[in-house]
């Protein structure tokens, strides 16, 4: 019997089951040899860490000389996102995609916590205890995004994997921020994307991408770790999932990636994901399978899991609409009840 990638309620609003197999036939999994950027959120730094444990060729920015490995590991060097951090939803991603092109650089990126001691508040892990001067955080910030440039341009794909529609914003200056920063900085709020407006920035990224390098592939993914701790967070979740099936309905180098349907499917999701929503070794060796392009281990005979079947465009909604499908989703993605 033909294992299929079935739901709880949403099918409806996206275009019904389709077989296991097929759906990981339209994922497009990452050939062998291909160099990979691995971009999002802390499960994305996770997949980086273990795709580079396999062997395969993963892009990060490269460490100073004559650390020890636990110092660099600290600060985040050679990991993933060339050491962007965390990047949970897809309007950081395109906010920093849009300052690498060119396009739009956020203002105040840089900013003064104490007196002589500056930080980056787009990635305030990195270098926690700040720089001694505005001119070296601007130094560093320009290092790092050649890093990532040049990260990008050895890159043939690119594996983005978000958890979160909520950032925090500041409203003065338009920028978005990680979480993180707000319990270094005064000013910020949450910011929460409406399904338009992921629509939007998912296509930015895919524009900036196309421009920083030759012919790219992205693959996109709903994070399976729940770690954001907004009150919308299944709402949000359940439109990154709409917005990355849609966009990738929009060429052959686009995909999506069933990530979090395989682990949170009935069956995995108490061996994939530990109680705190992080995943567990068997939940990340269950993705690693699924990236490189092999079905899921261990999955039930029978067993399902949510995918959308992004091909079908009568979903009987607007896209305009900021609530679209999520209270047809919301159950799906709520504690206790994911798909």
């Amino acid at each position: 019997m033909a294992r299929t990638v079935a739901g709880s309620g949403h099918e409806a609003a996206l275009g019904g089951a389709m077989p296991l197999a097929e759906a990981l036939a339209l994922s497009l999994p990452i050939s062998a040899g291909a160099g990979i950027f691995v971009l999002g959120d802390a499960f994305a730094g996770a997949l980086h860490r273990g795709l580079a444990a396999c062997g395969r060729s993963v892009e990060a920015e490269p460490p100073p000389d004559g650390f020890p490995p636990a110092v660099l590991k600290d600060f985040g060097w050679g990991q993933g996102a060339a050491r962007t951090g965390p990047l949970r939803s897809a309007r950081e991603v395109a906010q920093l995609l849009a300052e690498l092109s060119g396009r739009r650089a956020p203002r105040a990126a840089i900013r003064e916590i104490a007196p002589g001691q500056f930080i980056d508040s787009l990635r305030p892990g990195v270098e926690p205890a700040g720089f001694d001067s505005h001119a070296a955080a601007i130094e560093a910030r320009a290092a790092h995004l050649a890093a990532i440039s040049k990260a990008l341009t050895s890159a043939e794909v690119v594996l983005l994997c978000l958890s979160s529609a909520t950032c925090h914003e500041d409203p003065a200056h338009r920028s978005a921020h990680p979480p993180e920063a707000a319990a270094r900085i005064g000013g910020l709020v949450p910011a929460r994307s409406t399904l338009s407006q992921i629509e939007s920035e998912l296509s930015s990224i895919w524009r900036d991408l196309r421009q920083l390098m030759d012919e790219p592939r992205l693959i996109m993914a709903l994070s399976p770790a729940v770690e954001d701790g907004w009150p919308d967070g299944a709402r949000d979740r359940a439109n990154l999932r709409i917005a990355m099936s849609r966009l990738a309905t929009r060429g052959r180098r686009l995909a999506y990636l069933p990530l979090h349907e395989v682990l949170t499917a009935p069956g995995r999701l108490q061996d994939c994901l530990a109680p705190d929503g992080r995943p567990t070794r068997a939940g990340l060796a269950e993705a690693l399978h699924l990236v490189c392009g092999t079905a899921p281990l261990g999955l039930p005979q029978g067993g399902t899991a949510s995918v959308p079947d992004s091909r079908t465009e009568g979903d009987g909604a607007e896209s305009d609409d900021p609530l679209v499908c999520e209270e047809l989703l919301y159950e799906a993605f709520a504690p206790g009840g994911r798909a």
